[in-house]
């Protein structure tokens, strides 16, 4: 099977060894870098490598940078409330999964 190394930034379909750069991921979510390594900070994503120079982001981290962004841009969140939401998405979609897998014994 041959692998590609595929990297589409605005539709964040990425299928490649090592993520994306700081720089790389700042473009694709459209914030600063200085939002970037706050949300790192925060812990809402977690990008792989020790410093901002080594740092490499992988899809999930952009799935949820982007709803990171959004919330805060879109109602004003601070970065600990966007943690919270976050952590409250989180949640329901395992809820979601839990009870599609009971559905699956109970039908």
């Amino acid at each position: 099977m041959l692998k590609t190394n595929l990297k589409i930034l605005s539709g964040y379909v990425m299928e490649q060894e090592n993520g994306l750069t700081l720089e790389e991921f700042s473009c694709a979510i459209h914030a600063d870098m200085e939002t970037i390594c706050s949300m790192v900070e925060y812990e809402l994503i977690h990008p792989k490598g020790k410093s901002p120079t080594t740092w490499q982001f992988d899809s999930f981290c952009l799935q949820r940078a982007r709803k990171a962004y959004r919330l805060q841009k879109d109602l004003e969140l601070n970065l600990s409330g966007v943690g919270v939401i976050l952590d409250l998405l989180d949640e329901i979609e395992s809820l979601k999964r839990k009870m599609k897998t009971l559905e699956k014994y109970f039908r």
